[in-house]
């Protein structure tokens, strides 16, 4: 995501537009018409809420409120901020395989139980399908099985 210029008045009330646009417009995030890696994309992409005008009025006013106290937006830490981190987990591959087209996972995650835990990976498999159901994971997602 690019900067914006400063929040000064007569730009405040712009960022909110500004940001509004990447998210939900033509390339946006959440715009429902580009493809992504879900069964139904569409539907995913879509189920993010739109911005208030509400909203998009107190983004202004405090973007300004902080450029005002600190000289600069955001106040405290750098103006664009790259963090590098690392995830390691477990996949659900079943969560995967229902909600994501196939090949949203590589093959190292599928057989990542069995590589490395195969003693417990069977009880793993087990433990998870017995407390997941699919209506629990459309409840999660709020957009339905």
């Amino acid at each position: 995501m690019r900067g914006l210029p400063a929040p000064l008045p007569r730009y405040a009330r712009r960022r909110g537009e500004v940001l509004a646009a990447r998210k939900f417009g033509p390339g946006g995030p959440f715009n429902p018409s580009p493809p992504g890696p879900w069964k139904d994309s569409g539907r995913v992409r879509g189920s993010a809420q739109q911005f208030s005008e509400q909203f998009k009025e107190c983004v202004a006013l405090m973007a300004q409120y902080v450029y005002d106290r600190f000289g600069k937006f955001p106040g405290t830490v750098p103006s664009i901020l790259i963090a590098t981190y690392l995830q390691a987990h477990h996949l659900d591959l079943e969560f995967y395989d229902h909600f994501f087209q196939s090949g949203s996972y590589l093959d190292t995650h599928a057989q990542h139980l069995a590589r490395w835990h195969p003693d417990h990976g069977a009880w793993l498999l087990v433990s998870k399908r017995s407390r997941h159901s699919d209506t629990r994971w459309a409840e999660r997602l709020e957009i339905g099985v």
